[in-house]
Parts: structure tokens; sequence; C-alpha cells
């Protein structure tokens, strides 16, 4: 569905399903924004690298996908005597970590 994006004087965005809805609901001086601010407007914000930080922790410690399952399996193969297995979960570890990295980026100049 087409959605239309208007703005006031001072900047704040108003969407609506049509220009029916506009008129009903909308303020009088609202302005129909062009393709390139909408663009703008719907783009993602810059992740900070507190955001990337906070993902890529957030990514190591899932139960199911992430990285950390595989240190907390060495650590266990190492403590059970079986160096083998411990070193083979290291390198899922640090697969999946790397991964990671590469799924969630620094920012760019970083």
């Amino acid at each position: 569905m087409k959605r239309f994006f208007y703005k006031d004087n001072d900047g704040v965005v108003y969407e609506y399903d049509d220009e029916a809805a506009r008129k009903k609901y909308g303020k009088p001086d609202l302005v129909r924004m062009t393709d390139a601010e909408v663009k703008d407007h719907l783009a993602s914000p810059s992740l900070t690298d507190a955001d990337i930080h906070r993902a890529r922790l957030i990514a190591y410690a899932d139960p199911i996908t992430g990285s950390d399952r595989f240190k907390i399996e060495a650590d266990a193969e190492r403590l059970s005597g079986n160096e083998e297995a411990a070193k083979a979960a290291e390198k899922k570890w640090l697969a999946r970590r790397a991964e990671i990295a590469a799924e969630l980026p620094w920012p760019e100049g970083e």
C-alpha cells in the first residue's frame, strides 16, 4: 500500500493512507514531502559504536545461533580432559565470532 508523507512548518512528519485521510485528519498547513525527503525520513539511522557493541554481545550470547555456546563447550571438554574436542569447539567459536563481526561491522572510518 502506498503511503503519503507530509510535514508541517516545524518539520514534523505525518503519514496518511490517502489524500482523503490527510484532509480529514491533517493540519491545514501540511506540505507533501518529495520522494527524496521520504527516502531520507525512512532511512535507518546510523548505528553508534555502542549500538554495535551491544548488538554483538547479544549475538554472541544467543543460545541457538551465538558463539558463546561453543566457548562453553570448549571449556567443558577441556575440563573433562578431551583436548581434541575442546580445540574443535574453539574453532567453531572463533568462526562464529568472525561471522557475527561481519554481520555487524563497525561504522566506516572506524
